[in-house]
């Protein structure tokens, strides 16, 4: 009965404490199914493909696509996996997408921010909230206003599309999961990747 109360008396305290334990098992989950694997935390930087050119070229790590692609043009991130254990540590700059199979690597999907999340990004990063905030601002925005274009998908008219990421992101999953058989996912690649 004192326990009811007391739960009954700080709501609050309880609802933060129940999304506190949903958070860690959430990131758990993600650890134990091997979801931080060749983390961009480790990584000199992102790769990026030029909408207009169609090569990859290597970008920093904090930039919010589209941003100026050095062949002209907008350039957004290109998620590049491979099914190896090892990215190959290899130079992709200016190769296209179907030059990457012969390396053992492929592009995923395409990904970038809608105008309206562009600006919503900016008014978060100059915002005077505390980290934790800014951080679940910048997520929620991130999950809200990202395109992503899902070049794995089997249909050609879902290649050929910007979609909404929070809609596709989970096929988009699937999609890289069954392309490495035997794996229990594909490893994301970087410049400098190992």
């Amino acid at each position: 009965m004192v326990f009811r109360e007391s739960i009954n008396q700080n709501q609050t305290g309880m609802a933060i404490a129940a999304v506190g334990l949903l958070v860690v098992a959430i990131l758990l989950g993600i650890w134990k199914t091997g979801g931080f694997r060749s983390s961009a935390a480790e990584a000199d930087g992102k790769w990026y493909y030029a909408l207009e050119s169609g090569q990859l070229f290597a970008g920093p790590l904090d930039a919010t696509p589209p941003l100026d692609a050095p062949t002209g043009g907008e350039g957004v991130q290109a998620h590049v996996f491979t099914c190896d254990d090892s990215c190959g540590n290899g130079d992709l700059e200016g190769l296209a997408p179907d030059q990457l199979e012969p390396l053992g690597l492929f592009v995923g999907y395409l990904e970038t921010m809608a105008p309206k999340g562009v600006d919503r990004l900016e008014i978060i990063r100059n915002s005077d909230a505390s980290e934790a905030t800014r951080l679940m601002q910048l997520d929620t925005t991130i999950m809200s206003f990202a395109l992503v274009r899902p070049l794995l998908a089997k249909q050609k008219s879902r290649r050929d599309k910007w979609l909404p990421r929070g809609q596709v992101l989970h096929s988009i999953q699937q999609q890289l999961n069954t392309r490495c058989p035997g794996k229990d996912r594909a490893t994301q690649c970087f410049p400098g990747s190992p």
